[in-house]
């Protein structure tokens, strides 16, 4: 009787852990991993579904990674427009925006030190985007985009231009970023 009922409970453990890791097998099958390229272009595609004219005629062509910004980088521009900002202030005698711009580039020394080596991750990517679209007149015609988006894991779309001229300084901010400019 014993020996009947173990084997009961083995030949049903067994039954369960099969059915399972069928089961997670099913679930693997079904939803495959994204690569870094298929979350990004999913999510630029989505981006420029309702700017398109006529978003059937939609063609994928191709979207390459042209830059990668640092946090450092951003620091670095932040400062830089902090120093103009300054310079604007000393002209105009605004001494409490002198003040405040200075205190600001001593914080940004501070968060710069406190993130070592992570200061070097990415904080944004720039891509450049190529699609064919029918234009308004109904003409198939090739668009070229710079595409500046944030990093991993969301790779959101924070601006999509023709114009060079119109991509963003700073695309995406820096740990502390928050804090220091609300204030």
């Amino acid at each position: 009787m014993k020996k009947k009922f173990l084997l009961s409970i083995l030949v049903f453990s067994i039954f369960v852990s099969c059915n399972n890791s069928d089961n997670q097998e099913t679930k693997t099958k079904s939803e495959p991993v994204k690569t870094t390229e298929e979350i990004i272009r999913a999510n630029v595609e989505d981006y420029l579904q309702d700017k398109l004219h006529d978003p059937k005629s939609y063609e994928f062509v191709n979207l390459i990674v042209l830059d990668t910004i640092s946090y450092k980088e951003n620091i670095e521009t932040f400062r830089s427009m902090m120093n103009s900002d300054i310079q604007t202030a000393k002209i105009l005698k605004n001494q409490s925006d002198i003040k405040k711009y200075n205190e600001r580039i001593r914080k940004m020394a501070e968060i710069e030190k406190s993130l070592g080596d992570s200061l070097f991750h990415t904080a944004a990517y720039l891509y450049s985007f190529k699609f064919r679209a029918n234009n308004k007149m109904g003409a198939l015609t090739l668009h070229d985009y710079f595409v500046q988006l944030t990093c991993e894991p969301e790779y959101s779309v924070l601006n999509m231009t023709s114009d060079y001229n119109k991509l963003y300084l700073t695309p995406n901010t820096f740990p502390g970023y928050q804090e220091l400019f609300n204030e």
